[in-house]
């Protein structure tokens, strides 16, 4: 493999690599035994697990039903990365702000950004949505955004076909 390190966290230790060989980036988690002989412990590829997003409220939630909800996350040196979709067959009823929940860790404080590079479905034309993680919660803030302005999502915005796709990274608490 030959590797180059593109990202390391606050102790030196790497995170991002991108492998040339292979012409592919690469997420690493430092192995607990050894080095290999660089000064750096061992690199293994970080394995991608499951989780299952959900719509929420800030003041609950509920009957919301769901055509497709899949995550995939993986954790390397303390930040959390994830991706996914969540497409809604039924609304249901959310109160307050829309909420991305069901993440697989707790934020840690509010840094880490959520893009929503997809979206279809809205009751309300929308240029962006963009998320922001909420400290101390498993859950993102959705954004939508307009020149100079972020609001947050509500309800109204979404109807019984609203589709979000998302990837982004949080700390970990």
């Amino acid at each position: 493999m030959d590797l180059e390190i593109l990202l390391t966290n606050k102790s030196g230790l790497p995170m991002i690599g991108f492998d040339h060989e292979q012409n592919v980036l690469v997420l690493m988690a430092p192995t607990a035994s050894g080095s290999d002989g660089g000064g750096l412990p061992p690199l293994e590829p970080a394995k991608a697990k499951p989780f299952t997003p959900v719509l929420s409220g800030t003041a609950g939630a509920a009957d919301q039903v769901y055509a497709q909800q899949v995550g995939w996350y993986v954790t390397v040196a303390g930040l959390v990365w994830i991706s996914g979709t969540v497409q809604l067959s039924a609304l249901g009823t959310i109160n307050g702000d829309v909420l991305l929940g069901g993440l697989p860790v707790d934020v840690d404080d509010a840094s880490g950004a959520i893009a929503v590079p997809v979206f279809s479905g809205l009751a309300t034309r929308t240029a962006n949505i963009a998320g922001r993680p909420i400290g101390g919660t498993g859950t993102v803030g959705l954004f939508t955004g307009a020149a100079g302005a972020a609001l947050p999502l509500s309800q109204d915005d979404l109807t019984d076909a609203s589709l979000i796709t998302f990837s982004g990274w949080y700390a970990a608490a």
